[in-house]
């Protein structure tokens, strides 16, 4: 979602400031207030669509995992989504955990979304980045 979400002003004269200002933007979980967070999920959901939306917490980041009861909860009442918590960290070593909790705890057990399971955590990687 952070990728998703910022820009960064080119050709300002003040490189630095760009930055700062463009971080300050950032919907984490760490800044508050934290409307932003919601507001950019919810347009994420309105641009993709989506069947499911995964919450990937990070095992580090403390505040994201304390929020994701309040992203759940807004996803579930405001789009009707069923919404699936993973926490993993930056290595692969559990890939094959998360794709047996996304296929049985999302229903994707559809042989098109299986086959196609690799590109989807490629894509949730991204977004942690």
């Amino acid at each position: 979602m952070k990728g998703y979400s910022i820009r960064i002003e080119e050709g300002t004269g003040d490189p630095l400031t760009a930055v700062a200002e463009a971080t300050l933007k950032i919907p984490c979980s760490c800044m508050t207030p934290n409307r932003r967070r919601l507001d950019m999920l919810d347009e994420m959901i309105k641009r993709f669509k989506p069947d499911v939306v995964i919450d990937v917490v990070l095992h580090a980041c403390h505040s994201y995992n304390v929020e994701s009861y309040k992203i759940m909860k807004h996803v579930k009442e405001r789009h009707g989504l069923p919404c699936l918590k993973i926490e993993t960290d930056y290595s692969d070593g559990d890939v094959e955990q998360i794709r047996t909790r996304v296929e049985l705890d999302s229903g994707f057990r559809r042989n098109d979304k299986r086959d196609n399971f690799p590109a989807l955590f490629k894509g949730f990687a991204s977004w942690m980045e």
